[in-house]
């Protein structure tokens, strides 16, 4: 499922509503460019931020607008155990083919409670569960011999490793030989390290702004030229660095803006750019080529 480009897209607001049509036309500025897979609600997304019928209306609308072009992966994390399997079953029942689920956030549970939480997941789940390990926003850090024992559930496929130590993902292909688990890294910085080491590709944020690019690093990779994969990837790495120069999804949201795909608009408690962080931004789209 997970092959080729994998894109986290953002949730375009105007007026503090969700913008169904710009939503629209980044899903099909994705898939036209070449990305393999999107994935919706997860953190680009601002789904931490959305009420509830928000979230079940952008996953109904995704799967709609998709139309099975691509995989699709609905974000379907919460902080809680019950939140968590309700967003599970209404993202199956729309027809997602794979919902991510993060470790919960804030309530901080430790290596037993996250074994406990991910197999009821599992057990309610209708489709594939894939893991999310972002240490970054949720604090807890799924230990690597937790994920071995998560990868024996039933329907739990993969993990989205956002941790960039690479020598966790060492460990991590090690006791979860390839074929047999996805692995897929979630920082695109050393994405391309993790792929040297077994992942099965990068989810980015950059590619919503140059999903060809995006889509050609992974083909290089793929086709065994490492030296044009590394290229590719050094090349991109301006845009990546702009892109977290403040809270994702701020950057990503502003420079969308610039080019026509929805607003720079944001949810409190995030803000948008100062001007500094926006020139940027700006500079690092002109020397992409996606800005005139």
């Amino acid at each position: 499922m997970l092959k080729g480009s994998q894109v986290a897209l953002s949730t375009p607001f105007k007026d503090g509503k969700v913008d169904e049509e710009a939503f629209h036309r980044l899903i099909d500025w994705n898939i036209d460019g070449g990305s393999a897979g999107l994935l919706v609600l997860g953190s680009t997304g601002e789904a931490a931020t959305l009420t509830l019928a928000e979230h079940h209306r952008l996953t109904e609308i995704a799967v709609e607008f998709t139309a099975g072009r691509v995989p699709l992966v609905v974000g379907a994390g919460a902080a809680s155990t019950e939140q968590t399997v309700a967003h599970v079953r209404h993202a199956a029942d729309a027809g997602a083919d794979a919902v991510l689920v993060v470790a919960p956030y804030y309530t901080k549970p430790n290596q037993r409670g996250l074994i406990e939480h991910f197999t009821a997941v599992s057990q309610a789940s209708p489709c594939p569960v894939i893991v999310y390990n972002n240490p970054g926003r949720c604090i807890v850090d799924i230990a690597v011999d937790t994920v071995a024992r998560l990868a024996e559930l039933p329907n739990i496929i993969g993990l989205k490793e956002s941790n960039p130590d690479v020598r966790r993902f060492i460990q991590l292909r090690e006791r979860l030989p390839k074929g047999e688990f996805l692995l897929v890294s979630g920082d695109e910085p050393t994405g391309l390290a993790f792929m040297a080491y077994g992942a099965d590709c990068i989810y980015s944020v950059a590619g919503n702004i140059l999903p060809g690019a995006m889509a050609q690093l992974h083909t290089y990779w793929d086709e065994g030229d490492a030296h044009a994969a590394t290229k590719a990837h050094l090349d991109l790495m301006p845009l990546v660095h702009a892109l977290y120069c403040d809270s994702n999804p701020v950057p990503l949201k502003y420079a969308l803006s610039l080019m026509g795909l929805g607003s720079a608009e944001v949810r409190l408690p995030l803000v948008g750019l100062t001007e500094d962080k926006r020139e940027m931004v700006r500079t690092a789209l002109r020397e992409a080529g996606a800005l005139a």
